[in-house]
């Protein structure tokens, strides 16, 4: 079994624990939820929040999924340069 295959399993399993931590969280200002997306390159795993209601939630998120100490880059997506539905 190569190292790609752990590294699948591991972010599997990263991805599944961070996501539940991120449900439990909600805006203190707009009571909306985050949303993440993982995966993984050469460095190991990343973590990107890519939906969010405000930029202070956002980085209260970021700072409870780096204190997980699971993943190696935590990126704060840009939702201004996102296109609306």
């Amino acid at each position: 079994m190569g190292s790609t295959y752990y590294q699948e399993l591991k972010m599997g399993c990263d991805e599944e624990y961070a996501k539940e931590e991120v449900q439990k969280l909600y805006c203190n200002v707009h009571n909306k939820r985050a949303r993440i997306s993982c995966d993984y390159d050469n460095f190991g795993s990343n973590a990107y929040i890519y939906r969010y209601c405000c930029p202070d939630f956002a980085k209260e998120v970021k700072e409870v999924i780096s204190n997980m100490k699971r993943f190696n880059k935590i990126e704060i997506e840009d939702i201004t340069k996102k296109r609306a539905f």
